[in-house]
């Protein structure tokens, strides 16, 4: 569906009791969503990679296809404990069942859009709604240490995302970073501005490509990771830093 910018912002957004969420938009369209079908859709990796019955296990943030939402087994009685704005682009909801790592962007609220005209004009060979972004491609987002030292010493405004545990933080970190465990993320995305430039770290660059291709598929576009992580800025950048 080819949708202007003002079709994917929403006017309301409102529970509907026990039963559904409710968006209204601001081109005057109206979708109601019941509980079961959007825990069912929810476009985290966890339920992306079994709506596609286990394939691309590595790029669980971008599989291919269009996916099956009833291998998602939910109760009919699934309700939200709790629902968040995540800035000023997606919700999140909170599970009953205990689920609560899938961020909803507009743009997938919308495509998802279950009433009969929206499925009326969705193609038949048209993806997943909730893979509607492009595929996640890790070469293309991933940043080198002298790269990145070029960056921090133009001064230019970017947020260093540290993905690692707390006491690997203690160790050695960038200055000025913010820590956020790779594991924490899901549940605390709504703390990082999608528009601000982010490059993710890690020790040695694999959990930070995670992160990076988890908050792609959440909208952030302006987010890379360090390639070889903070091990690899202590060998070229900064041999002072305490490696482990």
């Amino acid at each position: 569906m080819n949708l202007s910018a003002q079709q994917y912002q929403p006017k309301t957004l409102k529970r509907l009791g026990d039963t559904g969420f409710l968006v209204e938009w601001k081109d005057g369209h109206r979708s109601e969503y019941p509980f079961p079908y959007l825990r069912r859709m929810c476009p985290c990796a966890e339920c992306s990679a079994i709506r596609h019955k286990g394939l691309d296990v590595h790029s669980l943030f971008a599989p291919d296809g269009e996916g099956d939402s009833s291998l998602i087994q939910v109760s009919d009685d699934v309700l939200p404990l709790d629902i968040q704005l995540v800035g000023r682009y997606a919700v999140q909801f909170r599970w009953s069942d205990g689920h609560s790592t899938g961020i909803y962007s507009f743009q997938t609220l919308k495509e998802m859009c279950p009433c009969p005209e929206c499925a009326a004009n969705i193609d038949e060979n048209e993806v997943d709604p909730t893979m509607s972004r492009p595929e996640f491609q890790p070469d293309k987002h991933e940043i080198s240490p002298r790269d990145l030292k070029d960056i921090l010493d133009s001064d230019q405004q970017i947020v260093l995302l540290d993905v690692r545990e707390p006491n690997e933080y203690e160790i050695a970190h960038l200055e000025g970073a913010t820590l956020i465990p790779l594991n924490d993320l899901p549940q605390n995305a709504n703390q990082l501005d999608p528009q601000t430039e982010i490059v993710t770290y890690c020790h040695h660059g694999m959990r930070s490509l995670q992160a990076t291709a988890f908050l792609y598929q959440n909208g952030f576009d302006n987010v890379m990771s360090l390639a070889g992580g903070i091990d690899r800025w202590a060998v070229e950048i900064d041999p002072a830093l305490a490696r482990y």
